[in-house]
């Protein structure tokens, strides 16, 4: 019986707003960078999958703060977040499973 098998079993759903928060201001202390509370709410409001997806919103952020030498204010977090959605809602599970497939084929005939 595999170490797996003895371990309790639960379902981890998307963390709430209150620990979505208490992650964001880590990872903002831990990069050592101040987000408008405004900022901080709206990404914590409109990214709720999970923790990854803010901390991925958080760095792109910055970078784009950085390359346009511009605040992370509203209007940069909402353009850069709806070209993010935009581009996600291009994709489709059948695009997903179709490039796994392919994926899957050209492993196996290179065994």
């Amino acid at each position: 019986m595999s170490r797996f098998k003895w371990g309790l079993t639960i379902e981890l759903g998307s963390p709430d707003y209150e620990t979505r928060m208490a992650i964001l201001l880590s990872k903002m202390e831990k990069l050592n960078i101040q987000l408008p509370e405004n900022v901080r709410d709206y990404l914590c409001q409109n990214v709720k999958t999970n923790i990854r997806e803010i901390e991925g919103m958080l760095i792109s952020l910055i970078a784009q703060s950085s390359l346009n030498k511009r605040a992370i204010d509203i209007p940069l977090l909402k353009k850069f977040y709806k070209s993010i959605v935009l581009k996600l809602s291009k994709v489709s599970a059948w695009k997903i499973s179709s490039k796994s497939f392919v994926r899957l084929k050209k492993s196996i005939r290179n065994c």
